[in-house]
């Protein structure tokens, strides 16, 4: 009766234990819906999810920024297993990016209930109690539910495996360890390290029935684990050779994640080196990028490599470091293993210690220094009283089924060793550790209830300084927070979170420690594309090292590029040239400097400076085809036709069917009004590609200047009619209609060009002066003024305003805007001219003479001068009349 009352009341502790994991979890869960790779998965998890979803749709289309992986053309890179489950969870769940998790949470809270039976099989009920409530309050388990990965199926299946041999040799019942043996193939097709327990495994099965004489069956218990296994392995096996036509066992990253561990520049815990960044090519690094570094190192090799052979050459370099550098590959292996059982958090896919420190309730949970100690008081007790004391009915241990999880613990610790490590290294192990830290509150509670006061005292003693022993950390390591700032920060760009994003990159810039050049630098192209143009350049500035040596001068080069190119973009002319200059120190022959130098000097109205860098930038690059148009549309500019066409006619000769340069050769044809031979280019063109709107366009106004309108106007319908969307086709069908006075059909098209770019700014002016002239000015006002909130800048905007203002006689308001005018520009004479007629018009000269003296000193040219002052001479002359 007193154990059944034991029994019930276990399972009401328990069941309060797994409520209070439960709503642990849920609050965890509540806050990361919210997180910015809820949907926008980083790094490995990424991959799978991308992998899932293309194995259930079909569609292996990579998203913008990433390379293609080519998974279904090649052995799969990383086991296959979590995406496996993945596309399964996914395929029920309609892609719930939630359904995986909530998976994730109940298995966890199965988990609990798994330790608790292991602990009272192998210790006694309170040891499974208290193991349960460590594992359900410890923040690891929490963190990893919530991710779309494999540590949260890895924590499950480990006691899952672990009981069923258990009951398989216990019971003789040899479907149990068939049974098992399926775990540890599904186990190994996500992880394949646990295929190194299998030998230890089967020795323990070996000495379990050696001991009861069973020799025979012990064999058929090995050989049903060991199919089962490969029963599940083999599938993925058959599919990597029939996709490559290579033996691929599981996956191929094993060759070039032991070189990351056992290379001159192995450190232990970076998951990458200089020497495959350099295969990479592109400057990434993820799981996305293998197939670059594949054909990396095909390109070093000069002879094309497939994924299996590049992982046996770099399974070899290891191999080959080892042999060669056996005492610093000890002292690095010895280094591994501190730092497997580390007190830190080692960054892995994200920065996990970043995660546990933002999130309620992970930064009030236990730590890893809970974990460690508590399992070596434990692991002093099995000592003691397996050594030293004769064991009592108290401390009952199963000794065969401790050394079977013991086993397993130090396996999975070793297979490690010879790669590198992280945080969610030790993840499957955590809670068979908790087994035995349970057992060591069960003997600190068995001391207590025989009032064995003293060895009490001590054991907590114990347990404290051991606590306060596995938080020094024996070799140091900081993570790094300011990738976990960069890591949210990209995430809330995927998934359009700009402001947020913005935040993030605040606290990234403002930390003290400088961040890898790589989070700067992707960040600040980013933003750029978004044109937070000064933000951007602070990110660029930080991706430069300051120490030059660091870096290799082409990156800082294009470092250099990009900030000069965002100073253009901001008409910063000075600042652009100034880091154009920086560019060229670095590399003088780079021809998107000097195109982009001589925008800015056709810009400044430098044109003899713009055409040496054009011309410098062809002669660097003979196809640069935006070089050779800008210079094209430089000579066009200051009707240097001959020269124009010259210079494409020669470009054609190195492409001659170019569509690009085929098109501007017609278009300066066609400004020289050389009509016959523009109509031969632009046909050449069409012959390419039928739908192009401005070979069609300027065809329709080729026809227009020769007064043939219907052909124009069919022209220019055909435009529309294969790309409606082309606004200036809308407008220039207008401008013909309202020619021949059809203002109801002018008014239709312009409207129809508004709506497929409602800021047209040439449009906008067009259709408030057909509103004006059909006699509805305040709408041609209201259509103004509509477009300036947007585009207030816009000189043209303004002056239109004016003039529409003047027309009307609202004199007073037309002032206003002209004076707004010269505050934007000194040199705008259109606005001097107008205000000079209001106020002749007004009879008052002397007003009208004041603001030619205001013309006089801030326009230069004389000839404009000369204008104001005829027009004053002019208008007094018919006044005197």
């Amino acid at each position: 009766m007193d154990n059944e009352n034991r029994k019930n009341k276990d399972w009401v502790i328990l069941a309060w234990i797994i409520l209070f994991a439960f709503c642990l979890r849920l609050i965890y869960l509540w806050q990361l819906i919210d997180a910015p790779d809820f949907i926008a998965l980083r790094q490995d998890l990424d991959v799978q999810d991308y992998q899932a979803r293309a194995m259930l749709s079909g569609d292996w289309t990579v998203r913008e920024g990433v390379s293609d992986p080519h998974i279904p053309t090649t052995p799969y890179y990383r086991p296959p297993g979590y995406p496996y489950f993945l596309m399964i969870v996914y395929w029920l769940f309609d892609g719930s990016y939630l359904a995986p998790r909530l998976i994730h949470l109940f298995l966890g809270l199965v988990h609990i209930l798994l330790i608790y039976s292991l602990s009272k099989i192998v210790f006694n009920r309170i040891a499974g109690l208290c193991a349960s409530f460590l594992v359900a309050t410890y923040w690891a388990f929490i963190y990893y539910e919530g991710e779309v990965n494999d540590p949260a199926l890895f924590i499950f299946l480990v006691p899952c495996i672990l009981l069923l041999i258990y009951y398989a040799v216990t019971k003789d019942f040899i479907l149990y360890s068939f049974f098992s043996g399926l775990l540890i193939g599904i186990y190994a097709i996500m992880r394949p390290n646990i295929l190194l327990f299998i030998p230890f495994l089967s020795l323990w099965i070996l000495f379990f029935f050696y001991k009861q004489k069973k020799s025979i069956k012990s064999l058929l218990h090995i050989i049903f684990l060991i199919i089962a296994t490969f029963t599940v392995i083999l599938p993925v096996t058959v599919r990597n050779y029939l996709v490559s036509g290579e033996f691929v066992p599981i996956s191929t990253y094993f060759g070039e994640n032991l070189l990351i561990g056992n290379s001159e520049d192995a450190d232990g815990v970076t998951p990458w080196l200089p020497y495959l960044q350099e295969l990479e090519g592109t400057g990434n690094w993820s799981v996305w990028h293998y197939d670059n570094v594949v054909k990396g190192l095909g390109k070093y090799l000069g002879r094309e490599v497939s994924h299996s052979e590049a992982s046996n050459i770099f399974a070899k370099m290891a191999i080959d470091y080892i042999i060669h550098h056996p005492w610093r590959t000890f002292l690095l292996t010895c280094k591994k293993a501190i730092l497997f059982w580390s007190p830190q958090e080692i960054t892995e896919n994200k920065v996990v210690e970043g995660e546990r420190q933002h999130y309620i309730p992970l930064k009030y949970m236990p730590r890893f220094p809970i974990v460690l100690s508590v399992f070596l008081l434990g692991l002093f007790f099995l000592i003691k009283n397996i050594f030293f004391n004769k064991t009592s009915k108290d401390t009952n241990i199963n000794i065969y089924f401790l050394t079977l999880i013991l086993l397993f613990i130090f396996t999975y610790f070793a297979s490690f060793l010879p790669f590198f490590v992280n945080a969610r290294a030790r993840v499957p192990i955590l809670g068979l550790m908790f087994v035995i830290g349970g057992y060591a509150f069960s003997e600190i509670r068995n001391l207590l209830v025989k009032k064995k006061i003293i060895s009490s005292l001590i054991s907590i003693f114990v347990l404290v300084l051991l606590f306060f022993i596995t938080h020094i950390d024996i070799i140091p390591y900081k993570p790094d927070m300011c990738r976990w700032h960069y890591d949210r920060a990209d995430s809330y760009l995927r998934v359009g979170r700009v402001d947020e994003a913005l935040q993030e990159v605040q606290a990234l810039m403002s930390r003290p420690e400088r961040p890898m050049t790589y989070m700067p630098f992707r960040l600040g192209h980013a933003l750029k594309k978004l044109n937070y143009s000064e933000l951007a350049i602070d990110l660029l500035r930080l991706a430069l090292s300051p120490d030059p040596s660091e870096q290799p001068s082409m990156y800082r080069e294009d470092i250099y590029y990009h900030i000069a190119a965002l100073y253009m973009k901001l008409k910063k002319y000075d600042e652009a040239i100034k880091e154009f200059k920086n560019a060229l120190s670095l590399n003088p022959k780079d021809p998107r400097v000097h195109n982009d130098l001589g925008v800015i000097y056709k810009e400044q109205n430098d044109l003899p400076k713009a055409e040496n860098h054009y011309k410098y930038a062809i002669e660097i690059e003979p196809n640069f085809n935006l070089a050779i148009v800008n210079l094209a549309e430089l000579y066009i500019q200051q009707k240097k036709y001959t020269e124009a066409i010259e210079l494409l006619e020669n470009s054609l000769k190195l492409q001659p069917h170019n569509i690009e340069l085929l098109y501007n050769l017609g278009f300066v044809y066609h400004n020289s009004g050389q009509y016959e031979k523009a109509l031969l280019y632009y046909e050449q063109v069409l012959s390419y590609d039928n739908k192009e709107p401005n070979t069609l366009n300027n065809i329709a106004m080729i026809y227009s200047e020769k007064n043939d309108w219907e052909k124009a106007k069919n022209l220019l319908m055909k435009c529309i009619h294969k790309n409606p969307f082309f606004t200036l086709a809308y407008a220039n069908l207008g401008d013909i209609f309202y020619s021949e006075n059809h203002t109801k059909k002018a008014l239709y098209y312009y409207d129809k060009g508004l709506e497929t770019n409602p800021e047209h700014i040439g449009l906008c002016i067009a259709l408030s002066l057909l509103y004006t002239e059909m006699g509805n000015p305040e709408k041609g006002i209201w259509e103004l003024k509509e477009v300036l909130k947007t585009h207030s800048e816009s000189i043209n905007l303004w002056f239109t305003l004016g003039n529409i203002y003047n027309k009307s006689n609202q004199n007073n308001e037309a002032i206003d805007i002209y004076n707004k005018i010269l505050t934007m520009d000194t040199s705008f004479i259109p606005a001097y001219r107008k205000l000079m007629e209001i106020y002749i018009d007004k009879g008052d000269v002397n007003k009208s003479l004041e603001i030619f003296e205001k013309a006089k000193q801030n326009i230069k040219d004389p000839e404009q001068i000369e204008s104001l002052s005829s027009l004053i001479l002019e208008k007094q002359g018919n006044t005197d009349k």
